[in-house]
């Protein structure tokens, strides 16, 4: 019992260090903001080989100094030596949003609109006329686009038809909306579900974002409006109540660009045989630092086994094989058996 409530408890700690580094200068006059950049850098060519080249102008060192948590100055046969930790989980976000931005892994949104607000009703099989005819519409459309100007992309429609009635729940609704939206070329979906809402008196608005390859639910939240059915005739005042739920919506879309999860798959990870928590702790870390995978919440613990929840944009059987085959520090992992979305590995020395 202990040894969970330590695993619990340390585990968001323990995936959130950064990774260290150590720069020697070339002598006494080094400047330690260079070396800094040079820190940086050095973990950016590691990390994305011959691609860094497309980045290198943009690691100033000022942008190093965003990137760079903590370091301590020595000198080493006269010359000068940082060492410290940098926030190597803020810079593969970083790389991750310019990617998006700049064409590679690019974010092609489709929309959808319903209502079950009483004489607002709307099918999602009526979204493309919705926003070609109607001012309502248009003004959804337009303002949910300004979400992904940054991504330079914005939300399309379809005129291709749909079987649901609200935001699918089920994995055969789920499908529907995949064969929906990925059928005219898009690998997403936000979808804008209207219901009444008691407790405020106006509306909420649900807004839920989906991957469709694989196909997935995202992010999910929901925003009260305070607008009568009357009032989303009124494009001014629908453009003030949406304020608030697009400046979310915008922070909440590329924050799943930037940690990765996104498009990556879902994966139940389950870690057995570990010794104790230091083993435990030791590929914590070491998960940390592999470039496959993009994100590991602990779901569950028992005294020497560990199951995550992880993203990754490899298959199933890809991830287990790089796990099998990663070189890690004092010890090894060996899958035990792949059964997607879950994945057994056991760890050894």
């Amino acid at each position: 019992m202990i040894f969970a409530k330590l695993l619990f408890g340390l585990a968001a700690l323990a995936w959130a260090a950064g990774s260290s580094f150590s720069v020697l200068g070339a002598g006494e006059n080094d400047n330690i903001g260079d070396l800094k950049q040079r820190a940086i850098i050095e973990y950016l060519q590691a990390f994305l080989g011959a691609r860094y080249e497309g980045y290198a102008s943009q690691v100033t060192p000022e942008f190093a100094e965003r990137y760079v948590q903590d370091y301590k100055v020595s000198r080493q046969g006269g010359r000068i030596q940082i060492t410290g930790h940098l926030d190597s989980d803020g810079l593969k976000g970083w790389i991750r949003l310019s990617e998006t931005k700049h064409g590679a892994n690019s974010v092609k949104p489709v929309l959808l609109l319903s209502s079950a607000i009483p004489g607002l009703t709307i099918t999602p099989s009526q979204t493309a006329a919705k926003t070609r005819e109607n001012g309502m519409g248009q003004v959804f459309l337009s303002e949910t686009s300004s979400a992904f100007q940054k991504l330079n992309t914005r939300l399309g429609v379809t005129g291709s038809s749909i079987n649901l009635s609200q935001p699918p729940r089920s994995e055969s609704e789920l499908k529907r909306l995949q064969d929906y939206g990925a059928g005219d070329g898009f690998n997403s979906a936000l979808w804008l579900h209207l219901v009444p809402c008691k407790t405020c008196g106006g509306a909420r608005l649900d807004m839920h974002f989906y991957n469709l390859n694989p196909v997935r639910q995202v992010l999910a939240r929901s925003d009260e409006l305070p607008l009568s059915a009357s009032d989303f005739a009124n494009s001014s005042r629908l453009k003030q109540a949406m304020k608030v739920p697009i400046t979310a919506l915008k922070a909440d879309i590329e924050d799943k660009i930037a940690n990765g999860a996104l498009f990556s798959n879902a994966y139940r990870l389950t870690i057995e045989g570990l010794e104790n928590y230091r083993a435990f702790k030791v590929v914590q870390n070491a998960m940390g630092e592999t470039d496959f995978i993009i994100q590991a919440n602990l779901k569950r613990s028992e005294p020497k086994m560990a199951e995550y929840e992880v993203l990754s944009l490899l298959s199933a059987e890809e991830l287990a094989a790089r796990l099998d085959g990663e070189t890690f520090d004092g010890f090894k992992l060996k899958t035990v058996r792949v059964d997607a979305p879950s994945v057994v590995v056991k760890f050894g020395r």
